[in-house]
């Protein structure tokens, strides 16, 4: 669960976790190789996860924040320090009219790269075809807790 408070971003915390089964690659094929045991092993390692730990510096706007989080990612069995910026736009009345309650929608949005070596997937393996450092992209939408 994350907090966020538009008038004290900077006391932005939480965990955001999802299944790592939930990853959806280009096809089916590509989807079942990258969950499998010599890959994130979902199985194995059924969450991925990013703890905030601290918000660094926000940058606000009108209903949107940008904010520089350090965090830790776990992922595979390993928890690995990771610094990113957290975009954040909260659309007002939004969970209300999806009818998903009463209140604020929230929409976060990162990118980031990882290191597949740090987080034991397969290091030096198949480099030809994907590289160590592979770049990730989260969108979310959140609702308020019902």
């Amino acid at each position: 669960m994350l907090t966020f408070d538009a008038a004290a971003p900077e006391k932005t915390s939480g965990k955001i976790h999802f299944p790592a089964s939930s990853i959806v690659l280009i096809n089916k094929k590509m989807t079942d190789i990258m969950n499998g045991s010599s890959w994130l092993n979902t199985e194995a390692f059924g969450d991925i996860a990013f703890e905030i730990k601290e918000v660094k510096s926000v940058k606000a706007s009108v209903e949107a924040w940008e904010l520089e989080t350090m965090g830790h990612l776990s992922m595979k069995g390993v928890t690995l320090p990771l610094t990113t910026t957290l975009e954040i736009v909260v659309a007002k009345d939004g969970a209300t009219r999806r009818g998903r309650g009463k209140g604020d929608l929230l929409v976060l949005k990162s990118s980031f790269h990882i290191s597949r070596s740090e987080f034991g997937i397969k290091p030096g393996e198949n480099l030809s075809k994907v590289g160590d450092k592979v770049a990730i992209d989260v969108a979310i939408v959140g609702y308020p807790k019902l």
